[in-house]
This record gives structure tokens, sequence and C-alpha cells, in this order.
């Protein structure tokens, strides 16, 4: 059974992105959202959603590695990105395009320096 964890950023939370094309640029969350996740863009856009000021990524650990399930907003719940087509990962999803491999490989960058440092953090504190 995976325990499913949540990790919150704000729009104005600054990502590096990490592209095959280019070298690594840093933009907002919600840029970043803009940018790679259809989703999102057609809910602010054809939808005329508000966009959101807060993002919630959902993400497990397995094997000891970081992947991430969704991203979705806190206020209206609306899911934006996922990665759920099949929880096994047995099957590769058919759906998977080059931007949702952005959105995945940044925020799995952010998501690991995150977690180092929370875990820096929590030695330094056990050690005193």
């Amino acid at each position: 059974m995976k325990t499913f964890n949540e990790t919150i950023f704000h729009k104005n939370h600054i990502v590096s992105v990490t592209e095959l094309s280019t070298s690594s640029r840093k933009v907002s969350f919600q840029n970043l959202m803009k940018e790679f996740c259809e989703d999102y863009t057609i809910s602010i856009n054809h939808c005329k959603r508000s966009e959101a000021d807060i993002f919630i990524v959902v993400w497990y650990q397995k094997n000891g590695d970081l992947h991430i399930d969704n991203i979705y907003n806190q206020d209206t719940r609306e899911i934006y990105w996922g990665h759920w087509w099949d929880r096994t990962e047995e099957i590769p999803n058919p759906y998977w395009k080059y931007n949702d491999e952005v959105i995945y490989c940044s925020l799995l960058d952010c998501l690991i320096n995150a977690h180092l440092l929370c875990n820096s953090r929590l030695n330094k504190r056990e050690v005193k």
C-alpha cells in the first residue's frame, strides 16, 4: 500500500525547469503550469476559472524513490495534472507527452532537494 504525501507550493515558488533541449531555467510554479500543463491552461483560459494561488503536489515513495502522483488546486481541489492512469506503473502511459516529462522532472528535482534539506535539518536537530 502506498502512503501519499502532499507538498504545498505557492504560485510564486521558483522552480528550475528541466528540459532536454535547453539549459535549466527558473520560473514561478504558476508559469511552469501555464507553459507545460494543458489542463491548467484550459481551466484558466477556456473555462474562465481564476488562476490558482496554492498548488498541492501529491507524491509517494517506492523502493526509496520519489514519485509524483498529481497536482491540484488547494482551494477548488481541481486536479490539473496526474500520473495516475496506471498506479501499478507496469504499463507505460500512452498519453504521456514531452510536457508531462518536463513537469515531472522539474518537480521531482524540487521535491528531492526539499526532502534532502528537510532530512538534513532533522539530522542536525537530533545531534544537539
